[in-house]
């Protein structure tokens, strides 16, 4: 059995040593940037996370913003529409919201759906008249009448995705703890960033004492040569 086999140091920087003709020192070296490469990819990954949470906090600041706005809009008897793109951040990231208030899509009084219903009908009715009828004076009056009312009725509608103040709060409970929550994390990640960040700076400047002292002692000794 061979007893003298070669065992080394690799890493993916290509920096390989035999340890049958590397010196203590070098190898000690080695094995340091190797961990100096491995901690530079925590700090870079780790970094980006920070970056992402951290946008990711500022957006729904910036949502939690727009919903007291809508809150102040909507009154405490009113309503007011909620967005699209609020809506769509809530979905994302998992924000509850509840069911729109029962006036959302709603004609408003003193309109109903079923007079809107029957007026629809009733112009229907008169706009299949040959053109003749439907030219005729008190045709045209009842065809513009019903054609003012059914607008009328339709630009009551409230729209749709409608809150009350009382909705409104319950959607900025859940946004509130998201946002409470992702604070959290954030300053964790914050504080595991500071110890990698750390780390690496302790090994790369025990790599810098090294090498200064390893030039040192080549310098001595092409001192004493000379």
């Amino acid at each position: 059995m061979n007893t003298n086999s070669t065992s080394g140091v690799g890493s993916s920087s290509g920096i390989s040593a035999d340890f049958r003709t590397a010196s203590l020192d070098t190898v000690m070296m080695m094995v340091n940037m190797e961990r100096a490469n491995m901690l530079d990819g925590q700090v870079r990954s780790q970094a980006a996370g920070v970056q992402t949470k951290n946008a990711a906090l500022a957006k729904a600041n910036e949502m939690y913003a727009k919903l007291k706005d809508l809150q102040n809009a909507a009154g405490p008897e009113g309503v007011a529409q909620l967005p699209a793109d609020l809506k769509q951040f809530c979905i994302d990231n998992g924000i509850e919201i509840p069911a729109p208030d029962p006036s959302s899509g709603k004609v408003k009084s003193p309109y109903t759906e079923a007079g809107l219903a029957a007026d629809k009908a009733a112009l229907q009715k008169l706009n299949e008249l040959p053109l003749r009828d439907r030219t005729k004076p008190e045709n045209k009056i009842k065809i513009d009448n019903l054609t003012a009312s059914i607008n009328a009725a339709e630009s009551s509608r409230v729209p749709t995705d409608s809150y009350t103040k009382g909705g409104f709060d319950s959607i900025m409970n859940h946004m509130k703890s998201f946002i409470d929550n992702l604070t959290s994390t954030s300053q964790l990640e914050m504080t595991q960033l500071q110890s990698v960040m750390n780390k690496f700076n302790q090994t790369t400047e025990g790599l810098s004492n090294w090498l200064s002292k390893d030039s040192q002692s080549k310098n001595t000794i092409t001192g004493n040569l000379r």
